[in-house]
């Protein structure tokens, strides 16, 4: 296929950490900062974005969340208009190996819609997602609680078998966070948390499709259970992303970003700690492994999010986010070709906010 530019909608990442050392989930996180980390998810195509706190204690979600809620209220250009809502990812997950990945052990806590109601009014009213573990103490009976404040609530960072999952599900469950992470090295072939996530249709799943995360068999498996419409692509881009090999701290959480650009638990390479590329690289992944195109490939992670947050879908205007893209196969390398998409020109509301200017 010959090298070509396109047009497309503006992405929207559910589940973003930060980038280039910075981090939502901090008690150094500033407005500036904030800013910073939107500017270079505009030079990936972002346009619209879920900043997500992970498991930490509680005066780091404090900070965070009033920080966020200051930068989006503020006068800010590109805060107030690319944050959609704010993803809690834990503290409500598995306390073990594994399941919990990087999060640390020791901020691990009891599901509690108090604290659920403490956040969300210090974020303003603007956690639109919560990824919880089923097993975690208190979460089944939270979850019937998030649903009727119009949270969405996934299940990720879990050991839980089927029945749990599918109770979780019952209550109010619509996601699965990063299908394939977040779970055990290990596990029983038969009674594991994939097959009753695969098999209930009344899951969406997020996966991350950045080469590293998941085997392109499991891609594939995905989109035979799930319908494309049920499938969000996203990056979880990592907080470390950008900073080069080596071993990086952030606070009890140390990681190891390795040549080859993966990000794992420092010393446990088996482990993953989030992405270290962002969105459309996992939409050109996506599209080499399944076969999709690259427009519908590209719709998972724009047109899919912003219906599992209710949003409008996004419309071709000369006021609309958009993103000039170049789309190019390599098929100098063994085996089949690889896709690259650049970002030539990132637009919010019509505005241009990105240019390549090296292309």
């Amino acid at each position: 296929m010959p090298m070509r530019e396109i047009c497309l909608s503006g992405l929207l990442d559910i589940q973003v950490n930060g980038a280039v050392g910075d981090w939502f989930s901090s008690q150094h996180i500033s407005a500036e900062s904030i800013e910073r980390i939107l500017q270079y998810y505009c030079s990936c195509g972002v346009t619209m974005c879920l900043p997500t706190l992970i498991t930490a204690d509680d005066d780091v979600f404090v900070h965070g969340l009033r920080t966020l809620r200051a930068a989006i209220e503020s006068d800010s250009p590109l805060s107030s208009r690319m944050i959609v809502g704010v993803h809690l990812e834990g503290p409500w997950i598995s306390d073990a190996d594994g399941p919990r990945g990087a999060h640390p052990r020791s901020s691990v806590r009891s599901a509690s819609i108090s604290d659920f109601d403490r956040w969300q009014d210090l974020s303003g009213n603007r956690v639109r997602l919560v990824t919880l573990a089923p097993e975690c103490p208190g979460a089944l009976a939270v979850i019937p609680q998030l649903v009727e404040r119009n949270i969405v609530v996934a299940i990720g960072h879990t050991g839980a078998g089927g029945d749990l999952i599918r109770e979780a599900v019952d209550r109010g469950a619509t996601l699965s966070t990063h299908l394939g992470n977040g779970c055990s090295a290990s596990m029983d072939r038969h009674n594991n948390v994939f097959w009753p996530q695969l098999a209930d249709r009344r899951l969406a799943t997020s996966v991350i499709a950045d080469g590293a995360h998941i085997p392109p068999d499991l891609l594939r498996t995905i989109l035979l259970c799930k319908d494309a419409s049920q499938v969000i692509l996203t990056s979880d881009i990592s907080g470390f992303a950008g900073l080069g090999p080596g071993v990086h701290r952030h606070g009890e959480m140390a990681v190891e970003s390795l040549p080859d650009g993966r990000i794992v638990v420092a010393g446990q390479p088996q482990y993953l700690a989030g992405s270290g590329v962002m969105t459309a690289q996992c939409v050109a992944h996506w599209h080499d492994v399944t076969g999709m195109s690259i427009e519908e490939s590209w719709e998972l992670a724009s047109s899919n999010p912003r219906k599992l947050l209710g949003l409008p879908l996004a419309e071709t205007s000369d006021e609309s986010d958009s993103v000039r893209v170049r789309v190019d196969r390599d098929h100098s390398r063994a085996g089949e070709p690889k896709t690259t998409l650049t970002i030539l020109e990132t637009s919010i509301g019509g505005e241009v906010v990105f240019s390549n200017s090296s292309e």
